[in-house]
């Protein structure tokens, strides 16, 4: 979650300057650019078997395998939906995102009217 929050902060520090030289549309550009580089990015390096990655050395791969199971031998059933919301640690981490989430988005939409009114930003 770090890179989460320190996106947050560098988000909030860039905004009021890219509003202010582009416009009141300038960082939904920015960001949805960025955004659309960073999955496109991901897409391309990201594989679903820590072996068949080119990024990963043979010791990183030795310790990822040592402490894991085959997953290849797996049945491909997803966990029943029941059976994760009969637990208290998944009530936990919806109620953190949900939390966390109305807060950020929040903040989201006020500060468009914020850096009008309050930074006289047009």
């Amino acid at each position: 979650m770090a890179g989460f929050q320190l996106g947050n902060v560098v988000g909030l520090l860039q905004t009021p300057i890219v509003m202010e030289s582009i416009g009141i549309s300038g960082p939904f550009v920015l960001f949805s650019s960025l955004g659309l580089l960073w999955q496109t990015t991901w897409a391309y390096g990201v594989t679903s078997d820590p072996r068949e990655s080119p990024f990963i050395t043979k010791s990183e791969l030795q310790l990822i395998q040592n402490g894991k199971v085959d997953t290849t031998a797996s049945s491909g059933k997803l966990l029943p939906v029941g059976l994760l919301l009969s637990r208290l640690p998944s009530w936990a981490i919806i109620f953190a995102n949900f939390t966390n989430n109305w807060g950020y988005f929040i903040l989201l939409t006020w500060m468009p009217i914020y850096f009008k009114t309050v930074s006289i930003i047009s």
